[in-house]
């Protein structure tokens, strides 16, 4: 699919390879473990964003209409992933996340932690009525992984 619609061929293989490698490290016995330690290491741990965010981008430039309407600004979609998707260091936001977690089909609940009113944090499934297989807690900025115990 990212060939498909314009990425380079040889910086999408290298980053897809790095990434597959890392995770048939779960098939292993110590498999989360040496993840984790993956996951700490800046240089593999920027190649597996970095192809997750050539997924997203791909898959939505492959599926425009379903993106587009909530695009601001104008922009296409050749736009805004050249200005929000592909760059490092760009905050991920809810389209870029709906489109990851279609494009991998896999539910994600995202838990807010800001400064709305109640007791209790705001949580929102993605894709709506998907199975939630990731967990990840939302700072104002940051997102962090949760586990369920």
């Amino acid at each position: 699919m990212a060939l498909r619609v314009g990425y380079p061929e040889f910086t999408t293989e290298d980053f897809y390879e790095t990434a597959e490698e890392e995770f048939q490290k779960l098939e292993k016995d110590n498999g989360m473990a040496e993840l984790h330690k993956s996951f700490n290491d800046d240089g593999i741990s920027n190649y597996i964003v970095t192809y997750f965010r050539i997924i997203t981008g791909a898959y939505m430039k492959a599926n425009p209409d379903s993106f587009q309407f909530f695009i601001e600004g104008g922009l296409s979609i050749d736009q805004f992933c050249a200005s929000q998707v592909d760059p490092f260091g760009v905050d991920c936001e809810q389209l870029q996340i709906l489109a990851l977690t279609q494009a991998l089909n896999i539910g994600v609940s995202i838990t807010y932690l800001d400064r709305s009113a109640g007791d209790e944090p705001h949580s929102h499934a993605m894709p709506e009525g998907a199975e939630e297989k990731v967990c990840v807690l939302y700072r104002p900025g940051h997102y962090d992984v949760l586990y369920k115990s």
